[in-house]
């Protein structure tokens, strides 16, 4: 029994030294000045999901729901031509990001879920790559 109380001991004691905390921590500074603030720009959207900006002035936001809004100077616009979304759980109209050369071709990249092949009765819901011209923009 006397040859357990080496290993134990050295046991015990590795275990306090890994377990030790330092004396003095790094402080925290908590401000009470942000450099950030919260400002509304629009409301009405659902479930905001992607978020991709055109200029300083103009952005379109996707909604989970299947809309995509054309926000500009504060007032929002539904985009048309969208093909239909499925939105269940996880799945909806999800990011967005224009194109490099937006300006001149209007394209938008999108994910969404859409209905898979099958009967009516089934759903397959799956992740697709689109490119959309928006005219409603241009």
């Amino acid at each position: 029994m006397k040859y357990y109380y080496l290993p134990i001991s050295c046991f015990i004691i590795s275990l306090n030294l890994a377990c030790a905390q330092q004396e003095n921590p790094p402080n925290i500074e908590l401000s009470d000045e942000s450099d950030y603030y919260i400002e509304k720009i629009v409301d009405g959207i659902d479930i905001p999901w992607g978020m991709t900006f055109i200029n300083n002035n103009e952005f379109l936001v996707s909604d989970r729901d299947g809309l995509l809004y054309h926000v500009k100077n504060g007032e929002k616009t539904a985009v048309k031509g969208l093909p239909e979304i499925h939105y269940n759980g996880q799945g909806g109209f999800l990011d967005l990001a224009i194109d490099n050369n937006f300006g001149n071709n209007n394209f938008l990249y999108f994910t969404a879920s859409v209905r898979g092949g099958g009967d009516e009765g089934s759903i397959q819901p799956c992740i697709e790559l689109i490119i959309v011209i928006i005219i409603l923009l241009a």
